[in-house]
């Protein structure tokens, strides 16, 4: 396997993993929304919505390097191919 390919390969189990915490964090802030509507049931709404942002800090932290390594990774790819040799 060509390293392009392996690298595509890695990048598409990345972003997919990514999607499918978005997805769920989307999903967790959509119920509590809708629970909130609820007086009787706002208390779990609320605690809903508070695991949900703490879940996103955490993906969030989890996707940094992630994000870092991307963003390297495609500017020295554009520095290689524009023949360029500066930092």
């Amino acid at each position: 396997m060509s390293k392009t390919i392996w690298w595509r390969v890695k990048l598409g189990t990345r972003v997919d993993i990514l999607s499918r915490i978005a997805s769920t964090l989307v999903g967790i802030v959509a119920v509590g929304m809708i629970l909130m509507t609820f007086p009787e049931i706002r208390a779990l709404g609320t605690t809903l919505l508070a695991s949900a942002g703490v879940a996103g800090i955490v993906a969030g932290l989890a996707a940094r390097p992630l994000f870092e390594n991307l963003i390297a990774g495609s500017s020295s790819r554009s520095r290689s191919r524009s023949g360029s040799t500066t930092s």
